[in-house]
């Protein structure tokens, strides 16, 4: 068997460094316009710079400084790695033959208006198929840049996405899929009614492997929303009250929340992962949770963090001190805490009454202007004592590095805009008697380099799967408003 040859791009790299030790026996191509791409990154603070500096060092294990000068001279120079394989880094430079110039001529004239770098990597893998013809030999160009993958094709190459760790469009469809429902005889279902448990054969456990949750149904019209533990089936323990502590009592409005509140108050299970659409509930329903169990004395604290990673062009540096920079960036946190501490309201289908007009509070010091509050405003909340006595901590993910917090329950929002690297750094933070609470909406990516299938909550969803702590919920039922759950299927 021939081996391939696979011509990496700087998308493959920043997302995993590893990559050039990903393919076991066969070839590997780095052209020299990827060093050039990852050394512009490798200043970043962010785990993008992270990974550039990483694939740096690991280019310096396996490439001898002295035959370096004449490997750039000689394409065909391999650098062996583990597993077999062979490492080769390559440019333009390279002696090929005028039958490949004029192929690269035609692509940079066809594509001349795309990304310069992309298109130099573009003619690396026409040169070497063009140098692999005569010895037919596979030649693939691998890169999670649809723009890039879609160009090599109409060159006649064959172009692939990485997938080491990505999931496939079947699992990142699954991950979404709405709460299956288990069909029983009546007698069975009667059963399970009273008793709440039930051994399940193994015709009747989901296809879905990512299903944490089942509807249970006798066939009358109603089911009963239930927990899958193993090969059985475990009746949701629904509590009286739903908080109201603080001013509002938020009820589930639907059995996909019934099913996540469960996944919340639930001290058995340490992590969840929740793929909800906008407007089915996820922060606000997190945030209450978070303040039962405060009340309740299962958890010291509260904490709740986001990537800053926004949509639109960038606004640039925010005055104000650090409160007042990350507010808006954590304002949808802000907004829950709003709705869960107003007055005059026992349920969530209940109207919503005004909130009574609130007074700043006004300092004894600086010539009367209104205290600054913890929230990002000058206006006191009635959630603020809160933030004061370091029961509720509202942060973006910059600063958990190094950080171990124990007894917490800790939500981050927007996970779909974290990578594999950040997760693992958010997941590792977690000390003895936390909770991690997962939400975002696989289909609203903004960050660079994260796609459906290879962002942050996609990667804690398939590795925790199956896993006694940890439970899954997709919500797709929309209780924002009319319009905004017909904007969600619309739009």
């Amino acid at each position: 068997m021939s081996k391939t040859r696979y011509i990496l791009d700087t998308c493959v790299i920043l997302e995993d460094p590893n990559a050039i030790f990903a393919f076991g026996e066969h070839e590997v191509v780095i052209p020299v316009e990827v060093l050039s791409e990852t050394d512009k990154k490798k200043t970043e603070r962010s785990e993008i710079g992270a990974n550039a500096r990483e694939f740096h060092r690991l280019l310096e294990t396996v490439l001898n400084p002295t035959m370096f000068p004449d490997y750039i001279g000689n394409p065909e120079r391999a650098i062996p790695t583990p597993g077999g394989g062979s490492l080769f880094i390559t440019g333009l430079s390279a002696t090929t033959g005028r039958k490949a110039h004029r192929i690269e001529e035609a692509a940079q004239e066809a594509f001349g208006g795309g990304s310069l770098t992309d298109n130099k990597i573009l003619c690396v893998a026409l040169r070497q198929r063009e140098a692999l013809k005569e010895k037919n030999r596979r030649v693939v160009l691998v890169s999670n840049d649809i723009a890039l993958r879609l160009k090599a094709q109409v060159c006649g190459l064959t172009a692939e996405k990485y997938r080491r760790i990505s999931a496939s469009r079947e699992e990142t469809a699954l991950l979404s899929e709405s709460i299956p429902t288990l069909m029983l005889e009546p007698t069975l279902f009667q059963r399970f009614a009273s008793k709440g448990t039930l051994e399940l054969e193994p015709d009747q456990i989901p296809a879905n492997r990512f299903a944490s949750y089942v509807l249970v149904s006798g066939g009358v019209g109603h089911a009963i929303p239930a927990r899958i533990c193993g090969s059985s089936l475990r009746r949701l323990k629904i509590p009286k009250s739903y908080g109201g502590r603080h001013g509002t009592e938020i009820r589930p409005r639907n059995l996909e929340q019934t099913c996540f509140y469960d996944a919340l108050l639930d001290p058995e299970i340490q992590i969840v992962t929740a793929a909800a659409r906008a407007g089915t509930g996820k922060t606000l329903l997190s945030v209450n949770a978070g303040l039962m169990h405060l009340d309740s004395g299962d958890y010291h604290k509260i904490c709740v963090a986001r990537a800053t990673v926004g949509i639109g062009k960038d606004l640039g540096a925010l005055p104000g001190g650090i409160e007042e920079k990350l507010f808006p960036w954590t304002r949808m946190i802000y907004d829950a805490l709003d709705r869960v501490f107003t007055p005059g309201q026992r349920d969530g289908n209940e109207k919503r009454r005004r909130p009574q007009q609130q007074k700043p509070q006004q300092q004894q010091q600086g010539g009367g202007k209104s205290q600054a509050a913890p929230n990002g405003g000058s206006v006191r909340k009635p959630y603020d004592f809160l933030i004061e006595q370091g029961l509720l901590e509202i942060e973006p993910l910059y600063y958990l590095r190094g950080r171990s917090i124990p007894n917490a329950f800790f939500i981050v929002d927007e996970v779909q805009n974290i990578n594999l690297s950040e997760l693992k750094t958010i997941a590792t933070r977690m000390g003895e008697g936390s909770k991690l609470v997962l939400i975002g909406d696989p289909s609203q990516i903004d960050a660079p380099y994260l796609s459906p299938e290879n962002n942050g909550l996609v990667h804690a969803a398939r590795r925790f799967a199956g896993q006694p702590i940890h439970a899954h919920i997709a919500l797709q039922k929309g209780e924002r408003s009319p319009l905004a759950e017909l904007s969600a299927k619309l739009l």
